[in-house]
């Protein structure tokens, strides 16, 4: 179902009005708009961001000026508040309609990359308190920042960095000599030389 999808997904007309919006986009562009009202699936403003509108705009306008070319757009947009966000828009072409539709996807780069982390922790092995640690470090988190954070010592910070660097090396270690197997590279001494029998004399 579009519904279980990760991204967020907008579908909307030439006209620019909404025809379909799931949660996640909605959520997004509460975000966007940082806007404080997360009580409702569709909050009472329902207009898009001047981002989102920009894109559409523009792809409505290459249209017009190739309508025989496909296009994709896409954008990223990051504001002050550390909202990370790509936006990606297409035209949607549905047989049992005559009109295309704008078809806008939202995915919010920061909750991707945090994801990606908390796969690579779990690989590790981390301890929850490791993988705390290990998600704000990727966030660009001083020691004395993430120290803060957590409201724990500096020491102890860099206690949890020196296991998470110890776990992380094993589990790629580990993963090189599955790659390579069990054999060993051979060494320089263990090379014969042979000689030619004419040569012996």
């Amino acid at each position: 179902m579009i519904e279980d999808l990760i991204n967020g997904i907008l579908i909307l007309n030439t006209q620019g009005q909404l025809i379909y919006a799931n949660y996640q986009v909605m959520r997004l562009l509460r975000k966007l708009k940082q806007s404080k009202s997360a009580t409702t699936l569709l909050p009472e403003d329902t207009s898009l961001p001047e981002e989102v509108s920009h894109i559409c705009q523009y792809l409505i306008e290459t249209r017009n000026l190739f309508p025989n070319q496909i296009w994709q757009l896409e954008t990223e947009i990051i504001t002050d508040s550390y909202v990370f966000l790509k936006i990606k828009a297409r035209w949607l072409i549905l047989e049992s309609e005559a009109n295309p539709f704008l078809l806008v996807t939202l995915e919010d780069k920061r909750q991707t990359s945090q994801k990606i982390i908390m796969e690579d922790a779990k690989k590790y092995g981390l301890t929850d308190r490791e993988m705390e640690v290990w998600l704000l470090h990727q966030d660009d988190y001083t020691y004395k920042e993430i120290a803060a954070e957590l409201d724990i010592t500096p020491n102890t910070v860099k206690k949890h960095m020196k296991s998470i660097y110890v776990k992380r090396r094993a589990f790629l270690e580990k993963g090189e000599r599955g790659r390579w197997g069990d054999a060993e590279t051979p060494r320089r001494g263990d090379a014969q030389t042979r000689r030619r029998p004419d040569a012996e004399n």
